[in-house]
């Protein structure tokens, strides 16, 4: 079950990685590798505590390094330099930063330099069936938060487009929010702005997502709030569209009419 996904806000950034819950099951590889590193906490007099807990790198083909974390005090594989698909590498724990039994999941592409969203190595096997929800459409002008309803009146010029979305927990009756896989903008039918939380990777000191090369400060507004860019609206009706999607496929669609009006 996904408790988290991948470029989640985790109050500090994306996060890197997804957490899984679990309580006690082994853990397998995301396919055959090395075992380039193990770090398990308070080993020795040395060893400093981890947000990761205990944890263990695999060195795959094709450059990808997985990153198996708050894996359960002695149950890490450490005998073996190679492991297979088929062969546990260690057992669901709570060590590190965490509460209760889950995995942290992180994959890197040490080539190009990026980490990746782990879910693209866990479907088919990851089922969702709930779609994302979209709550509102906003405009931002002077600081000015205004949530937009259908032919809304507006003055014409420029403003900042921001929607409040989640995509949902699959195994909960209740809320538990999670970040979407991929939000687009439409304007009168013409795309302006997709945001697909792919990989991201550093630049001048900062996380971006690969490809749009945004920021998380050009990304999220707050929790659950994303920035879809600016707006120049002219005088006239105009339509609005955004589409918000998991990573299975499952979108929700919200779209409204805006009337740009001089006062």
């Amino acid at each position: 079950v996904l408790l988290s996904s991948f470029c989640q806000n985790n109050g500090e950034g994306y996060a890197v990685g997804i957490q899984l819950s679990g309580t006690h099951e082994p853990v397998y590889p995301i396919a055959s590798g090395e075992i380039v590193f193990t770090h398990e906490e308070n080993s020795d007099f040395f060893s400093l505590p981890y947000g990761l807990g205990n944890f263990i790198a695999l060195w795959h083909e094709g450059g990808i390094q997985s990153v198996y974390c708050q894996l359960k005090t002695g149950s890490l594989e450490k005998d073996v330099k190679s492991i297979s698909v088929d062969e546990s590498i260690g057992i669901v724990g709570d060590t590190g930063a965490t509460i209760g039994g889950n995995l942290r999941l992180i994959i890197f592409n040490i080539e190009e330099n990026e980490i990746l969203n782990p879910i693209k190595n866990l479907i088919p096997f990851y089922e969702d069936t709930k779609q994302p929800v979209i709550q509102d459409i906003y405009i931002k002008r002077n600081n000015n938060l205004i949530q937009l309803k259908n032919d809304q009146v507006i003055t014409p010029g420029n403003a900042e487009i921001l929607i409040s979305t989640y995509d949902l927990r699959e195994d909960k009756q209740r809320i538990w929010e999670i970040a979407p896989y991929s939000i687009i903008l439409f304007h009168n039918g013409q795309k302006l702005n997709q945001i697909s939380f792919d990989a991201i990777r550093e630049k001048n000191d900062k996380q971006v997502i690969s490809g749009s090369e945004q920021s998380f400060d050009e990304i999220y507004e707050d929790d659950w709030m994303f920035k879809l860019g600016d707006l120049d609206f002219s005088e006239g009706k105009s339509h609005l569209q955004v589409k918000v999607s998991d990573f299975t496929g499952n979108t929700t669609t919200k779209e409204l009419f805006i009337i740009a009006k001089k006062p």
